[in-house]
């Protein structure tokens, strides 16, 4: 029965595979993503939400043109990168970058907290260095409404999530009740704002370096008081 239960992740994800129709570079990622949330590591935790959200991105464009698939899928690969970076040092007990240094700060949190941190660091963290690192400043204006136009896929997978933690968890139902249900709305609106700064970001990088270097700090800032507010009130 134990070899079942192990062999049907495996199973979907061939399926998935197979009827996406995901590139070689996509299919590495999220078998790469696969491994790692079946780990003992408590990278486990925000891995399963990205390999979650990975798959929605691989099925969201896989119609699209030609261009805009490419796009995403190099943003994809390099935006792993950090991800994978800091898995990898926490592991070996190496130095973890300044983003992901509240993640791993302990390993005692509970899974929303991890899922949460993860979502904070990488979205507040390393988009911006995935599209500079990756892009050009004229391929960044490009692209621009096919990094947007992903929003309507993670809106799916935000709500799936606060599900899941309102069923499950008591102080979200306490804050969705609180906020009658606006704390629902708040998070989505949040997300896409998150997005939509960092893109912000990556192109002030190329434009100007003086407004890039202040919303930056501003950026950190309130990362980081992200970062405290979940360790301290989740």
């Amino acid at each position: 029965m134990k070899k079942w239960f192990l062999f049907f992740p495996l199973l979907y994800l061939n399926s998935f595979i197979a009827n996406s129709q995901a590139a070689e570079s996509e299919v590495r990622l999220l078998q790469m993503l696969d491994s790692t949330r079946k780990s003992f590591s408590v990278s486990k935790y925000f891995a399963d939400i990205y390999f979650n959200t990975t798959c929605r991105a691989v099925a969201f464009f896989n119609k699209g043109p030609k261009p805009e698939k490419d796009f995403i899928q190099r943003l994809e690969i390099r935006f792993a990168f950090y991800f994978f970076r800091s898995a990898e040092a926490y592991t070996a007990n190496d130095t973890i970058t300044e983003v992901w240094r509240s993640y791993y700060s302990d390993s005692a949190l509970s899974p929303l907290q991890y899922t949460l941190l993860g979502i904070n660091a990488h979205v507040n963290g390393d988009i911006f260095q995935a599209l500079v690192t990756e892009f050009s400043a004229d391929e960044l204006k490009k692209h621009r409404s096919s990094y947007s136009k992903f929003n309507k896929a993670l809106v799916k997978e935000y709500n799936q999530f606060y599900d899941k933690w309102y069923n499950s968890h008591h102080r979200t139902q306490l804050l969705h009740t609180l906020s009658m249900g606006m704390s629902k709305f708040y998070g989505r609106t949040l997300l896409k704002k998150w997005r939509k700064r960092q893109y912000k970001l990556a192109l002030w990088y190329y434009q100007d370096p003086d407004k890039f270097k202040t919303l930056q700090q501003k950026v950190r800032l309130k990362r980081n008081r992200i970062d405290q507010l979940i360790l301290r009130q989740l």
